[in-house]
């Protein structure tokens, strides 16, 4: 190389390093919030400014220990929440001092969906622009003050010194199928799981009873199996006097659950194989029984089979499909009425608008048929029982027919809520919709309508219980329908448009309210160790 020549290649790039710098790193002694807003700090733990402007969870220091700067909180997590609750209460008083000299109007009076800012925790994965979205019949949107209370009285120092390590998905066995938490496993493990035929044939009639059931796992689709294994599942979990031959009923049904999962998997549930939508919704089953009705997972899942039914043409009457048989037909619109059931009653425990709607498809509902007029050879259905004639499905019938308005009361909220009705309008639906449930109540088997427990002396308890949940979905449906009317009243009311009403819809939505109460106290008499419904018989499969 030449003298004077720049060098072909750039030199290493630790030759440009910079000389590192003596200046030494100023300590930090102000809390990070006075810090930021360039105020006095008093450096106390909580500093008096974070205390003064209400914030004294949230003070925090950085300090120095020699191998770079480390954060420290003042305050516990668990034990702060209270705090957290107070400032969030006054932050919320401030923005409505404030928002007082800016008239509202009517709209802006009326309950509103709710987009809410999820934070990042921690051991939370969820991103910290992630949202939640929330209709004001949701469970959140209660008082501040009313949760403030809750964990005024709910929190001691036993509970707030518990570990966090006790709500590790381990203890809670979980065993989704929305994020993958199962172990991958192929079909020869799955098949190894599987008990001896004596111990499976008691295991599910536990479930059925004394209805058999025919098996050869190796020719049969993987979702098949995933069904066997959720039958399995739900007895153990939750018969397992059934069973007593099984000592490790609870670590079975762990095990069984996660091959549930991995059944589906395997199965590659998404294509809709045969036996998938009914090895799912047992799985939803499972899910709900685990844990509180206001879980989003279970919604989550029902999400899934609800799209997964659209897929697969659910929603779409068999008599459209030549190659679909009369009983497989009969089948699919079982699997669809239970389906919008537990769609309805789901998204209204989560506070969410319904996925399945009637007027997306046209599948009728099923026949009042016996287990024994269905066979997998029959040419064509035959006519329906009559009313009196008790069947397995006519209970689920009757409460497809009161759901069904149910639903109607939900979407006419969610319209209301969106204003797509006005006041007028609003009053002749509410009379409609009440109408409805009266005379779909009336038309119910009278075996399943309401009566004293003085006439329920020679009735199964399975049909009492039948009889009350009818009766509460029909009062807990007056309850939202005239709950939510009496709001809209109430607003229009504060701007001087007062109307007259021969019946007034507080009184109407207190009455249902009452009843569901009344209800509550006989059932927990008759629950007791001498009442009628001590011991609940029959099998998980009619629940």
């Amino acid at each position: 190389m030449a003298d004077g020549q720049p060098p072909p290649h750039p030199l290493p790039l630790e030759q440009h390093q910079p000389r590192p710098s003596r200046r030494r790193e100023k300590p930090q002694l102000s809390c990070t919030l006075c810090r930021r807003r360039k105020l006095r700090c008093d450096r106390g733990e909580p500093c008096g400014t974070c205390v003064r402007r209400g914030l004294a969870s949230s003070c925090a220091y950085v300090r120095s220990n020699g191998q770079g700067p480390v954060t420290t909180t003042t305050q516990p997590a668990v034990s702060s929440m209270t705090d957290r609750i107070a400032q969030l209460e006054r932050m919320v008083i401030s923005l409505v001092d404030s928002n007082k000299t800016t008239g509202a109007s009517e709209f802006d009076r009326m309950p509103s969906p709710v987009m809410t800012m999820l934070p990042q925790s921690p051991g939370m994965p969820a991103p910290r622009d992630a949202t939640n979205f929330q209709t004001p019949r949701h469970w959140g949107q209660i008082r501040i003050s009313e949760l403030k209370n809750m964990f005024s009285h709910a929190y001691d120092p036993c509970i707030r010194s518990a570990p966090l390590a006790s709500t590790s998905p381990s203890d809670n066995a979980e065993f989704d199928i929305l994020f993958g938490s199962h172990r991958a496993s192929s079909r020869q493990e799955i098949l190894a799981a599987i008990p001896s035929k004596s111990v499976v044939d008691k295991i599910v009639a536990g479930y059925f009873l004394d209805r058999p059931i025919v098996s050869n796992p190796l020719g049969t689709p993987m979702a098949w199996i995933g069904l066997l294994f959720a039958v399995m599942c739900l007895v153990l979990s939750h018969r397992p006097e059934m069973v007593p031959m099984v000592a490790d009923h609870g670590d079975l049904a762990r095990v069984y659950g996660e091959r549930i999962a991995q059944c589906l998997h395997l199965g590659k549930y998404t294509r809709g194989a045969p036996y998938t939508i009914e090895a799912l919704l047992l799985y939803l089953h499972i899910e709900l029984l685990r844990g509180e009705d206001t879980r989003i997972e279970p919604w989550m899942i029902l999400g899934i089979i609800v799209r997964l039914a659209y897929r697969m043409g659910y929603h779409r009457d068999p008599s459209h499909f030549s190659n679909i048989s009369p009983f497989d037909g009969e089948m699919r619109r079982r699997l669809w009425s239970m389906l919008v059931q537990l769609d309805i009653q789901i998204s209204g425990q989560v506070g969410l608008p319904r996925m399945a709607r009637e007027d997306q498809g046209d599948t009728r509902e099923p026949r009042n048929l016996l287990d024994e007029d269905l066979h997998h050879d029959m040419q064509e259905l035959p006519p329906p029982r009559p009313e009196a004639v008790q069947t397995e499905i006519q209970y689920s019938l009757s409460e497809s027919k009161l759901l069904s308005i149910r639903g109607r009361i939900d979407d006419w909220k969610e319209a209301l809520t969106n204003r797509r009705i006005n006041v007028a309008a609003a009053e002749a639906d509410v009379a409609r919709l009440d109408k409805q449930l009266d005379d779909a109540y009336a038309a119910l088997p009278e075996l399943l309508r309401m009566r004293p427990m003085a006439r329920s002396l020679v009735d199964n308890t399975e049909t009492i219980l039948r009889r009350f949940i009818l009766f509460l979905h029909i009062q807990e449906a007056k309850c939202l329908l005239y709950f939510r009317y009496s709001t809209l009243l109430l607003s229009h009311s504060n701007d001087g448009e007062s109307q007259d009403h021969p019946v007034s819809p507080h009184s109407k939505y207190v009455e249902a309210a009452l009843q569901i109460l009344q209800c509550q106290r006989i059932l927990y008499d008759e629950t007791q160790l001498s009442g009628r419904l001590t011991r609940i018989d029959g099998s998980l499969g009619h629940c």
